[in-house]
């Protein structure tokens, strides 16, 4: 897809899985403190500010910017299964 327009935090993190641009509206504070802990903080809008209007200038923000989001998507990926990997270590360090 060239691009996803996401209303579910787990909408948002499995189009960044997939490195498909996005725009995420958010009904709840975690989809933004979400996009806002890998960059992307200027692609995700509160649903209560989700006009026409405001969501068309985020896709052709998203449209004009593909590469540097599929970027930052891949950085914050990465560093969120390195935080992951780390937090099954202790966990199974605890058992061992």
């Amino acid at each position: 897809m060239e691009f996803v327009v996401a209303y579910k935090t787990h909408a948002t993190i499995f189009s960044m899985i997939c490195n498909t641009p996005l725009v995420a509206v958010s009904y709840h504070p975690k989809t933004l403190e979400f996009m806002e802990s890998v960059g992307l903080s200027e692609y995700a809008i509160r649903d209560i500010d989700a006009s026409y209007e405001n969501i068309w200038s985020l896709i052709d923000k998203v449209k004009c910017n593909r590469n540097s989001i599929c970027e930052l998507e891949e950085k914050g990926v990465e560093r969120n299964r390195e935080i992951i990997d780390s937090y099954i270590l202790e966990i199974k360090k605890c058992f061992c």
